[in-house]
């Protein structure tokens, strides 16, 4: 992730980060947090350290850092309109967890792989992700999917 942060910084590629987070007492964490007790590890003041970013990987002035509190960093927060703004059309996307914040198996993350790239995504390795970022990832890039 260091090096796809680093070449899309080189670009002048606008990088959005996402965190989760919840107020203290967790009241803003709803039905979610009914059913998945294990999120208030998240929980503001809350001295587990899940809230710390990793080094080499912190929002440096002019990033975007979207706070979320669903599994997607698409509902219930404003990632869609800031992109919409910015005139954005590719998003790289890449993580410390993925696919439901680490499903249990490595056969599920695959499937969720493989759908994401048969339906909405191109799926694609670390190098090429590099190679087209540094060259501005115009749309006629992509791998053909």
């Amino acid at each position: 992730m260091k090096r796809l942060l680093a070449a899309a910084r080189e670009s002048s590629i606008p990088v959005i980060w996402t965190q989760v987070y919840y107020r203290k007492g967790m009241r803003d964490a709803g039905l979610f947090y009914a059913k998945s007790k294990q999120l208030a590890v998240w929980e503001e003041g809350n001295d587990r350290g899940y809230d710390a970013l990793m080094p080499g990987l912190e929002p440096k002035e002019g990033d975007e850092v979207v706070s979320k509190r669903h599994p997607s960093a698409f509902f219930g927060t404003e990632l869609a309109s800031t992109l919409h703004l910015m005139n954005v059309d590719t998003l790289v996307i890449c993580g410390v967890v993925g696919s439901a914040c680490g499903d249990r198996s490595p056969a599920i993350h695959e499937a969720n792989i493989f759908d994401m790239d048969g339906k909405m995504a191109d799926v694609v390795s670390e190098e090429e992700a590099i190679k087209h970022l540094k060259a501005g990832w115009s749309g006629s890039q992509t791998n053909g999917h």
